[in-house]
């Protein structure tokens, strides 16, 4: 039995050092002893645990003759391939109503940067170096909740200097 424990650790590669510091094999085989009485512990502590949950499980299904009987798994029919009739008619939508309000989106400047630049200030009121920022990192909202009618103003105007303008 020492023989093959001293095999064992010169095999995972600590026996070299190991050994000669212990001197003698006896101490390894009172160590995988206490090991061994943890590990018969651990599993007997776990069989019992495995008891207890059967009988749990054995007391939650009814008994033969009591309660619902528990249905045998069966494999379900073939079923016939379904071959499509003709389309369904779409049925007709309600009128969508107008929106009362939008958001003005810049979707790409244009040729005319400096000229769409002072319009969106004059626009939005913002000061040069932020509106100068939001016109560079189009595509971006300008404004938000815009009365429908100042919207399509505001598209008009960025559109005649060449910009793209979305209303959402």
């Amino acid at each position: 039995m020492d023989k093959r424990i001293g095999q064992w650790l010169m095999w995972i590669g600590i026996g070299s050092q190991l050994l000669p510091a212990l001197g003698a094999v006896a101490p390894l085989r009172a160590l995988f002893g206490e090991a061994q009485a943890v590990v018969g512990v651990l599993m007997s502590v776990l069989g019992g645990f495995l008891v207890g949950l059967n009988a749990v499980k054995a007391q939650a299904q009814p008994a033969a003759g009591q309660g619902a009987a528990v249905p045998s798994p069966t494999l379900p029919a073939k079923r016939e391939p379904v071959v499509p009739s003709a389309p369904p008619t779409p049925k007709p939508r309600a009128p969508v109503a107008a929106k009362s309000h939008y958001r003005v989106m810049l979707v790409s400047i244009g040729p005319r940067k400096i000229q769409v630049v002072r319009e969106v200030r004059a626009l939005t009121g913002l000061e040069l170096v932020a509106v100068i920022d939001l016109v560079d990192a189009a595509p971006t909202v300008l404004k938000g909740k815009v009365p429908a009618q100042e919207a399509r103003a505001f598209k008009a105007r960025l559109e005649a200097l060449g910009a793209t303008v979305e209303l959402q």
